[in-house]
């Protein structure tokens, strides 16, 4: 017996470092999150092998029952998920493949994340070493 599959919610979801909300509507999944500090943080939430199985399962799952799934993080639509969308070769280097990531869209939410943080584009990421300033003093030459 064919029967459609009629599904309609909200989810929000609270997480260390973030909260999202997943809305379904139609046949579209979104998961948005409200910033790129609450998309990293649910990216740390397991490790990378788990993710790309759990993406996985999401994917087939959703092909299957003909569903396509969002990420937004803020405005920005950064991945899809499902339908005909395929991941690419960024997707596939940060581990996050089967998503298909919109480069620019990922890029620019990034961006943002570091002007919102007061951040100079250039600048290092949390945890990277600042580079030696003209102030600076080595520990072999004395001074």
């Amino acid at each position: 017996m064919d029967r459609s599959l009629d599904i309609e919610g909200d989810l929000q979801l609270e997480f260390e470092g973030g909260r999202a909300r997943v809305e379904i509507r139609d046949q579209v999944v979104d998961l948005n999150l409200s910033d790129a500090r609450s998309a990293l943080a649910i990216m740390r939430q397991v490790s990378p092998s788990t993710r790309r199985e759990a993406l996985r399962r999401a994917d087939a799952q959703l092909r299957a029952i003909g569903l396509i799934g969002r990420v937004r993080v803020g405005d920005r639509l950064i991945a899809r998920l499902g339908g005909t969308d395929r991941a690419g070769l960024i997707a596939r280097m940060l581990n996050v493949d089967p998503l298909a990531l919109k480069l620019f869209s990922f890029l620019g939410a990034w961006l943002g994340r570091k002007r919102a943080l007061g951040e100079p584009s250039g600048s290092p990421a949390p945890g990277d070493r600042p580079a030696p300033g003209p102030d600076s003093r080595s520990s072999l030459g004395g001074g």
